[in-house]
């Protein structure tokens, strides 16, 4: 059994192609354009080798079941070289226990001198990119109404100085409670991201009782429905504008009860681990 956590196992290089408009993986890969992305290759491109030897030892496999994290992701894999295998998604979980709503957060907004008066859109990412939506957010600050305020959380200092005056940025955390604070002091979890094959931090904001505001590009949608928040089409900053002043006219209470409950109807760990268990009992009853 192997868990595909991002689309590498069947393309000759990258991990994610759909920003790039990239469909060589369909046929053939070569000539990457993504080859200085990650898994970095500075000068040689081996996609073509690559691509060669994965469809060759990957499909070698008598008995494989492959287990996506999306539904999106299932069906790109659906679409490769892989797609003689049996596929199945198992959402990835989160454990709702640390992540969930924290009545007292004023020890984190002191901390990092949120204000009390603004109303908080939170976004998260442990490396910051062009494609995790930096821009987006910057442009996003500059036509969202006065008393809003965005922080992201998981900047390097050196983007954190380059900040406008209403986006703070926070170094990253690597305490579950302190983040889950954060989640639970935000009003709106922002996942303007552009390519994802889960989106873990809308996940957990929802686990917090907080509702999200995603893209409309490849896993996102999956995590958010017309009760926990908006699916905005990719750069339409104006449309996450009204989505966020629309969320804000909803009853917060009703919102955080729906939000909390999505998470642990589809992303509670314990369940999906249990899911994992229940696969491979009948992997190894089958056989």
């Amino acid at each position: 059994m192997w868990t595909f956590h991002d689309c590498w196992a069947y393309t000759g290089h990258c991990a994610h192609y759909t920003e790039a408009g990239c469909d060589k993986w369909l046929t053939h890969c070569e000539s990457c354009p993504l080859k200085k992305s990650y898994p970095k290759s500075i000068l040689i491109d081996r996609s073509f080798k690559n691509f060669e030897s994965k469809r060759k030892l990957f499909t070698s496999l008598e008995n494989l079941t492959i287990v996506s994290v999306s539904d999106w992701l299932k069906s790109e894999i659906e679409k490769s070289f892989m797609n003689k295998y049996s596929i199945i998604t198992i959402y990835n979980g989160i454990d709702v226990n640390q992540f969930r709503p924290c009545g007292d957060t004023r020890d984190v907004a002191a901390k990092y001198s949120i204000p009390d008066d603004k109303i908080i859109l939170l976004a998260c990412a442990t490396a910051w990119s062009e494609n995790k939506g930096f821009s987006d957010y910057i442009a996003l600050s500059r036509i969202i109404k006065k008393n809003y305020v965005i922080v992201l959380v998981g900047l390097p200092q050196k983007m954190i100085k380059q900040l406008p005056s209403n986006v703070i940025g926070i170094p990253r955390t690597d305490s579950v409670d302190e983040l889950a604070k954060l989640y639970s002091l935000a009003s709106i979890v922002l996942n303007l991201s552009k390519e994802e094959t889960f989106g873990k931090t809308t996940v957990e904001g929802l686990a917090c009782g907080t509702p999200g505001i995603v893209y409309d590009v490849t896993a996102s949608p999956e995590l958010i429905d017309v009760e926990t928040g908006f699916v905005i089409q990719k750069g339409d900053l104006q449309n996450v504008c009204e989505a966020v002043y629309e969320l804000e006219s909803r009853d917060i209470a009703d919102l955080q009860i729906k939000c909390r409950n999505r998470a642990l109807t589809l992303f509670n760990q314990e369940t999906n681990y249990k899911k994992y268990i229940d696969l491979y009992k009948s992997i190894l009853m089958s056989h």
